[in-house]
């Protein structure tokens, strides 16, 4: 079975609606080099596991407030 596409959700959002699909989940989130997580995350990458796992990668798609 493939997994529903949800590339680009807001994180909490495509977590939602893919347990609500009865997938298991495992969340990873990255960071540029010296990156600082600040704004909402954001889905970057979608994959499959060999043990039914669905991975998300997750991205910051925003900066904080002291990096102006």
């Amino acid at each position: 079975m493939l997994h529903p596409d949800v590339l680009g959700w807001k994180l909490d959002a495509a977590a939602d609606y893919l347990k609500k699909a009865g997938f298991d989940l495992r969340v990873t989130e990255t960071l540029a080099p010296g990156g600082k997580p600040a704004g909402e995350q954001r889905v970057a990458r979608v994959r499959r596991r060999s043990d039914g796992v669905v991975e998300l990668v997750v991205i910051y798609s925003g900066k904080s407030l002291s990096d102006d």
